[in-house]
């Protein structure tokens, strides 16, 4: 009776996770492809590219390549990055190198007039940016050895009349996305797979198996391997199926939902025309984790072993107190459980206080030393608590606190954390760090979010937020010095006029 009680739960456990897993891939696209179409729309409207294209100066056709340089050296995740002109001559082309980012000698840029992705992007709207299929990088007309992962973003370039004057391109080193899946990939027995539109293998257990779509390899997609599954994850947004083969756990990814979005079916050839074009809404993947019948047995082994060996050995030791052993034992857990939670946790805003706070800032210190990696702390400080709380009496305060903590909530990823440190204070620890640029665009987010009218029981109020930023281990390495630092930094935002961020190093 245990070992069956058991395994039901067992698998309803682990068809949990898998599709906990799932989810957090797919938040990694989202968070991943929001930055990398922000660093398009910025390139798109440099200042020394908007002037060549004013004056047709070649100097200023050289510090924009200059400012395309520095730009690709704080930002590693891009194979390419490139300014071509309306006739798909490449006027600017920084490559990303073994030694770093280069720029290429105007001897050896290359005309991509009859690339797919060029005339899909040509064609395009201003303010239209376009996302090319995930595919492999072509060089002198041949799929590039060993395979490169490439997604190419690109948006359109007007001059100051309207005239076409070409396209600002980036290929994104789609290896990096794989990467990230694979990583967050950890909790969960199953397989990480993403999958095209068409079902061919992006990322597969058997790497053999990746990019059939464009190396002409019809049978490697998933359709040929399970159609029942296939059929499933094709024509649902999101679900869990269980075939012969195993359990698949799915969600439908749309990297770019808006209406501003392009793209296109890409080519199977270098030069080929493109298969369709289509707007960025119906542009997507399917996430997939996959659980094999193999994989489900061997756990059925272990547990049914483990039964086998309690059941034998229980036969021998069954007493009469044994069930009020296991109540009292069932009632100390949960009193613990409640105990931690009082612990650890605000009970006003549900948000992990600052016990819990220090706890997870020194683990993910800990984190950063050991993967290199960066953090920030945002220290925030309510403007204009006091006078609600003052005005209306502190159940209206509470109401007020908690709307915060539920709004911080809301624009945070899943690898972040918001903490309430006391008062009307809050902290956020903003994880895996790529560059600066993301905390000004977060930070004005924070500050945009809790500036809106918030509804109260005794009607709107407005207040405002100060917050102060610091980098690890960029700022310092000690976690009490970048709390403090950060903290003075938040006194600086007030001291400057208040709803405003400042950064520790400024």
């Amino acid at each position: 009776m245990l070992y069956s009680t058991e395994k039901g739960y067992k698998l309803e456990r682990l068809e949990e996770v898998e599709r906990y897993s799932v989810s957090l891939q797919h938040h990694v696209i989202h968070d991943s492809f929001a930055v990398i179409l922000g660093d398009v729309l910025f390139l798109s409207q440099q200042n020394e590219l908007t002037g060549y294209l004013q004056s047709q100066e070649s100097n200023l056709l050289d510090q924009a390549g200059a400012e395309y340089l520095a730009f690709a050296r704080n930002h590693t995740d891009y194979d390419q990055i490139r300014y071509l002109n309306a006739a798909g001559k490449e006027l600017i082309r920084v490559n990303n190198t073994v030694d770093g980012p280069r720029i290429v000698a105007a001897g050896q840029l290359q005309n991509k007039a009859k690339r797919y992705y060029f005339l899909a992007c040509n064609q395009l709207k201003q303010g239209e940016i376009f996302l090319s299929p995930f595919d492999l990088n072509i060089e002198h007309g041949e799929i590039e050895k060993p395979y490169k992962p490439i997604i190419r973003i690109g948006t359109p370039i007007f001059d100051a009349q309207g005239n076409r004057a070409g396209i600002v391109l980036v290929n994104y080193l789609g290896e990096k996305l794989l990467e990230q899946i694979r990583n967050s990939a950890f909790i969960a027995r199953g397989k990480a797979m993403l999958l095209n539109s068409d079902g061919y293998w992006l990322l597969a257990p058997d790497a053999q198996k990746e990019w059939g779509f464009i190396l002409n390899q019809p049978a490697h997609r998933i359709g040929a391997f399970d159609a029942e599954a296939w059929e499933a994850i094709r024509s649902q947004t999101k679900g869990q199926i269980r075939t012969a083969q195993g359990i698949y756990t799915f969600e439908t990814v749309y990297p770019a939902q808006s209406e501003y979005y392009r793209s296109s079916g890409g080519a199977a050839h270098p030069f080929a025309q493109s298969r369709k074009q289509f707007a960025g809404k119906e542009y997507h993947w399917h996430m997939v984790s996959f659980l094999s019948h193999s994989d489900l047995e061997k756990a059925d082994k272990i547990l049914a072993t483990k039964y086998f060996i309690i059941g034998a050995s229980g036969l021998l030791l069954v007493l009469s107190g044994s069930w009020a052993v296991a109540f009292a034992a069932a009632k100390r857990r949960v009193y613990q459980k409640q105990l931690k939670e009082l612990a650890l946790f605000d009970q006003l805003t549900k948000l992990p206080n600052r016990v819990l706070f220090f706890d997870r800032l020194t683990m993910m210190a800990e984190h950063s030393r050991r993967y290199r990696s960066q953090f920030a702390l945002l220290y925030l400080d309510l403007d204009g608590f006091k006078l609600v709380n003052d005005s209306h009496g502190h159940d209206v305060g509470d109401q007020l606190l908690a709307t915060v903590a539920q709004r911080l909530q809301s624009i945070c990823r899943r690898s972040d954390t918001v903490d309430r440190l006391g008062g009307d204070e809050f902290a956020i620890l903003y994880a895996n760090l790529r560059n600066v640029g993301e905390l000004d665009t977060f930070a004005r987010r924070v500050i945009n979010e809790l500036s809106q009218s918030i509804d109260l029981s005794v009607g709107s109020v407005r207040v405002g937020v100060s917050v102060g930023i610091a980098l690890f281990p960029e700022d310092c390495d000690n976690v009490e010095t970048l709390v403090n630092l950060a903290d003075r930094a938040m006194y600086r935002s007030k001291d400057s006029g208040k709803n405003t961020y400042t950064f520790a190093h400024a």
